[in-house]
């Protein structure tokens, strides 16, 4: 499937703003990437939304803050035979900011 989706993770947003981040900052380049290269993608924004996917590939945008849920969803969405792109430090860190390491990306097989 050439099916493209964009995660734009909630607990990535929070994180970010609560530190004094913006994550549009990390998701516009990769809006604006596909938009030069006229591929046509879906935006997700929820893990309802991801559970909903069935193929194709999923993009994390330096989704550095990820809830137990929204891992659990990418994991599925693998495990049914999506591919999944991980950029900068995807699920170090968990809902609440706190530092988790790499084990996330070590289940992507990083």
């Amino acid at each position: 499937s050439q099916a493209v989706s964009l995660y734009v993770s909630p607990s990535t947003k929070a994180y970010l703003t609560s530190v004094g981040g913006n994550y549009d900052l990390l998701v516009n380049p990769w809006r604006d990437y596909f938009a030069d290269r006229k591929t046509k993608f879906k935006e997700v924004h929820d893990t309802e939304q991801l559970k909903r996917l069935n193929e194709g590939v999923l993009v994390l945008p330096s989704a550095v803050a990820l809830s137990a849920e929204e891992r659990q969803a990418v994991l599925e969405f693998r495990a049914r035979g999506g591919a999944v792109l991980l950029t900068w430090a995807s699920g170090a860190r968990n809902v609440r900011g706190e530092w988790e390491g790499w084990k996330f990306l070590d289940t992507q097989g990083v």
